[in-house]
Order: structure tokens, then C-alpha cells, then sequence
């Protein structure tokens, strides 16, 4: 599970970077002009729910494996 949340986590990050990548920087603007720019803010949305997802599933395995134990 570590290892599917973990490659979840660094798509999402990925996405995230790519959205950073292609907003705020001169080369991304050329390279994503007017309305091709979407592309970057749509990746960083979906980029964000992941990393978001991703982050809410390891807190709820953690407190179920936490209330457990003995």
C-alpha cells in the first residue's frame, strides 16, 4: 500500500510541477499559449486532488492500523 501511495504522491507532484512549470515561467508560456494554458491549470488541479487523496488515505490507514494495536 506504502509503495501505490508513494507513486500516487510523486504523479501528483509531477502534475503539480508541470502546472508550475507551464504558468508561471516564460518557456511554459510559450510553450502552452492562451488557450493551450489550460492544459497546465487543468494538470495542476488534478495534480492537487491527487497529492490531496493521497495524503488523506495514508492518515486514514494510519489511524486504522493505529486503533489496532493492543
Amino acid at each position: 500500500m506504502k509503495v501505490v501511495l508513494s507513486l500516487f504522491l510523486l504523479f501528483g507532484l509531477m502534475l503539480v510541477g508541470f502546472c508550475g512549470w507551464g504558468m508561471f515561467t516564460t518557456s511554459g508560456q510559450a510553450a502552452f499559449p492562451e488557450m493551450a494554458g489550460l492544459l497546465p491549470f487543468y494538470a495542476g488541479t488534478l495534480g492537487s486532488a491527487i497529492v490531496l487523496l493521497a495524503g488523506l488515505v495514508y492518515v486514514f490507514y494510519r489511524r486504522r492500523d493505529r486503533d489496532r494495536l493492543p
